[in-house]
């Protein structure tokens, strides 16, 4: 069975990231603020214990978390501690990712003129390239015909940045029209890529369209404009053989409100339609899971 929960926030919410590296779960904790601070990267060890036929106890324990129990699985979680720190200026994304056997770590600086990528050296995250972008506010890396490429949704400017990897760094491969984007997401649907951008707020409106992008061969041209109200996020999912998109709503302008209908899309085979709307509250994401 699939759940969508509807995350509901406050205008400036606390951001996370998770990644399981190695038998750790990595966590990262950033506020956003115009001033600069330093974003937490926090791990824990994960202990599986399949059929409950196995515990373990970790000490040196800071922060208490719940158990998780999933089928006939059970995952006893330890908790925190420090791992490292980085100097960041209204941290609002991490976004972990591989390329080959390198693992990389970006950060999003929203009121910086500055975004990091870090590179693990095999003991730490150490600066890999800084990218001059002002209004960062979501990170999404994507493999496709074998190249790797991150995208970025930009809140400050009219245009969001897609870089792509030359073997040695990213450079800058595409400008994409996009109004205050507040996020990015990125799927492939029958071989065919898309790039959906949520466009947020453009300096006197909330009630924008928000862009599906597609990949013609050369570049990402628009394909699919859809409606949106202050939208915060899109969620690429599938269930079946069947392809959805959520498009989370955060303001309702018309009515000067937070009380939304954020929507569910429905991929026909030739474009994405209708399939639901969920009430929201100023929320920052819908995402889907499998139970």
């Amino acid at each position: 069975m699939f759940y969508l929960p509807a995350i509901n926030c406050s205008p400036n919410p606390l951001q996370t990231s998770i990644r399981s590296e190695n038998g750790d779960l990595i966590f990262v904790l950033q506020n956003e603020t115009s001033t600069t601070i330093t974003s937490t990267v926090v791990s824990m060890r994960s202990i599986l214990s399949e059929n409950l036929n196995m515990k373990k106890t970790i000490t040196d324990l800071q922060t208490q978390i719940s158990t998780i129990y999933g089928s006939n699985i059970f995952y006893s979680f330890a908790t925190f501690k420090v791992q490292w720190e980085f100097p960041t200026v209204g941290a609002f994304d991490w976004k972990f990712f591989q390329i080959g056997n390198d693992s990389y770590l970006a950060v999003a600086n929203r009121f910086s003129s500055l975004s990091r990528i870090y590179k693990w050296n095999g003991v730490s995250f150490e600066v890999f390239q800084e990218l001059p972008i002002s209004g960062a506010i979501d990170w999404e890396y994507f493999l496709m015909n074998t190249t790797s490429y991150l995208a970025l949704a930009n809140s400050n400017s009219a245009f969001s940045s897609l870089y792509k990897f030359n073997g040695t760094s990213f450079i800058l491969f595409q400008q994409i029209p996009s109004y205050g984007a507040w996020d990015v997401d990125y799927t492939r649907i029958d071989n065919q890529y898309y790039l959906a951008f949520a466009n947020y707020f453009n300096g006197s409106s909330y009630n924008l369209m928000s862009y599906i992008y597609k990949w013609d061969g050369a570049t990402f041209q628009l394909f699919q404009q859809i409606p949106s109200s202050g939208a915060r996020g899109w969620n690429f999912f599938q269930i079946g053989n069947n392809h959805y998109v959520t498009l989370t709503n955060a303001y309702n302008e018309s009515q000067d409100s937070y009380n939304c209908l954020s929507r569910i899309y429905k991929w026909n085979g030739v474009s994405f339609n209708l399939f639901q709307e969920i009430p929201t509250v100023g929320a920052n994401r819908l995402k889907s899971f499998h139970r």
